[in-house]
């Protein structure tokens, strides 16, 4: 990506702003994780981050699909801002999917209560809301050529969410009855998007997607980091950091960080407990060594050869023997 390029990539996906994205997307997983519904800031602010990298993408979409066929820079400049939105798109939809998914294979415990199953099927709905959007990107980004193999990589994900959807839909139609209505109907709304994808990216573009990382390049790094130019000493970017880290303590307190400081002040002692271990298990070896025999030495002999001490040692004894055979047994008296 040539500089010229990457300068007019646009701050709102810089490192400070993708950096509070993540930051979200990592902080909305500890209510799923806690079993706990009643939060859904964190959740709110990826899919807004996630919807508008959506309309961005759709944007440059179509004057990627107006440009001239004999303009080349003009259609690539495009397609790399179009590349670097539909990194943000990949990964929180992904994320979404993932989230879904852990949701569903919840629900199937019997010692939550109603009240928390109707939380959790709520959130399913509210992420259900959040993909309608950017899953209908990927039929409309279908309208530029040279973005067929850029899309190669994105088709992954909308491949997992069409199994998942398989998966869970259509089964469950028919095994589990009106019970899981509330999970057909999102899903069943979130299919028909998928119907515009082209059937030409299917095996190969999952088999390219694949080995890509191999020969990952600066545009191909773009599907995983943003490639946006900012640093994230701006004032801008640094501010999108401050924002995200703001909301996960105004949301969960300090209660997660007195436990990292209770780990911080706990590792010294973590460190003795391991150390005396250590030394415990050299002592250990050190006496295991000594209690081994030492290499023998030879002894002399009485006619002038070298013998081994245990040789030595059995040839005395059975002189001894022989000695004890041949004196008289002493008399026992009284």
């Amino acid at each position: 990506m040539s500089q010229s390029l990457s300068t007019e990539i646009n701050g709102f996906y810089g490192p400070g702003s993708w950096a509070a994205w993540v930051i979200t997307m990592i902080v909305s997983w500890i209510p799923i994780l806690q079993n706990d519904y009643e939060s859904n800031l964190h959740y709110m602010l990826y899919a807004l981050y996630t919807n508008w990298a959506t309309i961005d993408a759709i944007r440059w979409t179509v004057q990627a699909s107006r440009a001239q066929t004999e303009l080349v820079e003009v259609e690539k400049a495009l397609v790399e801002r179009l590349v670097t939105s539909l990194a943000v798109v990949e990964l929180g939809v992904a994320q979404a999917v993932f989230q879904i998914s852990l949701c569903l294979l919840r629900e199937d415990k019997e010692s939550d209560s109603d009240e928390v199953k109707r939380k959790r099927r709520r959130r399913v709905w509210l992420i259900t809301l959040g993909l309608l959007l950017p899953i209908s990107l990927w039929g409309y980004s279908t309208t530029i050529p040279s973005l067929h193999q850029d899309r190669s990589r994105v088709v992954v994900v909308l491949q997992i969410i069409v199994l998942l959807l398989s998966y869970f839909g259509f089964p469950v139609a028919f095994g589990k009855g009106s019970e899981w209505t509330w999970f057909l109907q999102p899903m069943f709304f979130l299919l028909w998007p998928t119907m515009f994808n082209p059937a030409e990216v299917g095996t190969k573009a999952l088999i390219n997607s694949l080995f890509s990382p191999i020969h990952l390049g600066p545009r191909e790094r773009c599907h995983t980091v943003s490639c946006a130019p900012q640093t994230i000493g701006e004032l801008d970017q640094a501010f999108s950091l401050f924002v995200a880290l703001f909301m996960y303590l105004y949301e969960f307190g300090f209660s997660h960080l007195w436990i990292l400081k209770g780990f911080i002040l706990g590792f010294p002692n973590r460190i003795i407990i391991w150390s005396n271990r250590v030394r415990s298990l050299g002592m250990r070896v050190q006496a295991w060594v000594q209690a081994e025999p030492v290499p023998d030495e030879e002894v002399a002999g009485d006619d002038g050869t070298f013998t081994s001490p245990e040789a030595a040692s059995s040839s005395t004894s059975r002189h001894a023997g022989f000695q004890l055979a041949g004196r008289p047994k002493a008399r026992a008296t009284l």
